[in-house]
């Protein structure tokens, strides 16, 4: 298996394990802050509580995902820990695949032009790397 294949359904795995371990906390617990003003990146917003933390895990499977086939920009989920569950189970399949395509065409050096901002103002290789233009917060509906 493509090692970047591999390392986005241990991902994919992991977060599962993640979300079914936080099925058995307590609602409060999982909305609690655990780290006031705690942001990793800024267009993700906070993540103070582990629902926080939790919700941008599937978030960001789900802007890659509509980056990469060209859909438009996902809502946000709210608190509600089984629609987390089932956002995650509906993006974890389409994702896996588009990966998975993406291995077999060998097309991992392609260029991505990131259409979720308007105008675009990035591109990028689906396997990582630095961007071509520079990301503007004032452009980009996912950093607002």
């Amino acid at each position: 298996m493509d090692p970047t294949a591999h390392l986005l359904l241990r991902d994919v795995d992991d977060t599962r394990a993640l979300l079914e371990l936080a099925a058995t906390a307590a609602p409060e617990d999982l909305g609690r802050p655990l780290l006031p003003r705690h942001v990793v990146l800024d267009w993700d917003g906070p993540e103070e509580s582990i629902g926080a933390v939790l919700d941008h895990l599937v978030w960001t499977k789900q802007v890659w995902l509509a980056a990469l086939s060209g859909s438009d920009v996902p809502s946000r989920g709210a608190g509600d820990f089984g629609a987390l569950r089932a956002r995650h189970e509906a993006v974890a399949g389409a994702w896996l695949d588009v990966v998975e395509r993406i291995a077999v065409e060998r097309r991992w050096g392609d260029v991505v032009i990131d259409a979720l901002c308007d105008p675009p103002p990035e591109s990028f290789p689906p396997a990582g790397g630095s961007c071509v233009r520079p990301r503007r917060a004032d452009r980009c509906p996912r950093q607002r």
